[in-house]
């Protein structure tokens, strides 16, 4: 195994509440897929409006939307008010415990 390979987390599994569309859920899934593909590619992580674009969004809205519902299961965090702080913080370990 090669150090870059080493380096590359497995993607954490998103939990779909009871209460999500289909849709909204889709996002978010491709939400987590498309933040770890740009962290293989760029050291930084990606702005909500890059986001929208890569995801041929018109609107940031949405957007904002998954990335709370993402915050709130526990699968990424950012700190406020600042830029590209955005990162993935599922530990399926952790999971597993409980």
């Amino acid at each position: 195994m090669t150090a870059a390979n080493q380096l590359v987390r497995p993607l954490p599994d998103v939990p779909r509440s009871s209460n999500e569309t289909p849709y909204s859920y889709a996002i978010q899934v491709k939400i987590v897929r498309l933040i770890a593909d740009y962290r293989r590619t760029f050291p930084y992580p990606p702005t909500i409006r890059e986001i929208a674009d890569l995801l041929d969004s018109r609107s940031t809205c949405p957007i904002s939307t998954a990335l709370g519902h993402l915050r709130a299961k526990g699968i990424i965090t950012w700190d406020p008010g600042r830029a590209r702080t955005l990162r993935i913080i599922y530990d399926r370990k952790k999971e597993a415990r409980t």
